[in-house]
């Protein structure tokens, strides 16, 4: 770098502010495609949990709680995309009561580990074919959600009344 020769200098600044000028008057206008933005926030992320593993896991525990709405609206629309039935519900479709319609049991958020998840909520398509579409999904029981599952409407019907005849 000739530093020395004022004229020099003067041409190397010159030419330097311009590259720089360049440089960061074109950086804020280059754009990341909607997968870099994800896969680089996925990263970060990979990267924090990695770091702060104590934390992380409070984060999501104290996150599940406390957004109950969302981490069911996001289960729905992976197993929507997995399974390629039809999604259009919003967080505001999903409505918890505090009791399940079918069982009138208690629902919880979470379970601990190794105990049976019957009274944890769970979002069931009321007609399975249809998918996760308006007006088709409500909260009930995962107990209630599983015995609705596998069985068909003749069995489940069989069912009741095979327990109303022995148990009145």
């Amino acid at each position: 770098m000739p530093l020395k020769d004022p004229e020099a200098r003067k041409l190397y600044y010159k030419q330097w502010k311009a590259k720089r000028k360049e440089k960061l008057s074109i950086a804020p206008f280059i754009k990341k495609t909607e997968e870099e933005r994800k896969e680089s926030r996925r990263l970060s992320i990979e990267k924090y949990h990695k770091k702060n593993p104590q934390k992380a896991k409070e984060w999501q525990k104290a996150y599940t709680k406390n957004n109950p709405e969302k981490r069911l609206l996001w289960g729905a629309k992976k197993r929507s995309k997995d399974q390629s039935l039809p999604f259009d519900i919003e967080e505001s479709d999903i409505i918890i009561p505090t009791h399940c319609p079918y069982l009138k049991i208690e629902l919880t958020t979470t379970a601990t580990r190794g105990s049976q998840r019957t009274s944890v909520y769970s979002l069931d398509k009321i007609v399975p074919q249809l998918g996760y579409v308006k007006g088709n999904v409500e909260v009930i029981s995962h107990l209630a959600n599983t015995m609705k599952s596998n069985a068909t409407k003749e069995q489940l019907i069989e069912f009741a009344k095979t327990i109303l005849e022995r148990y009145g």
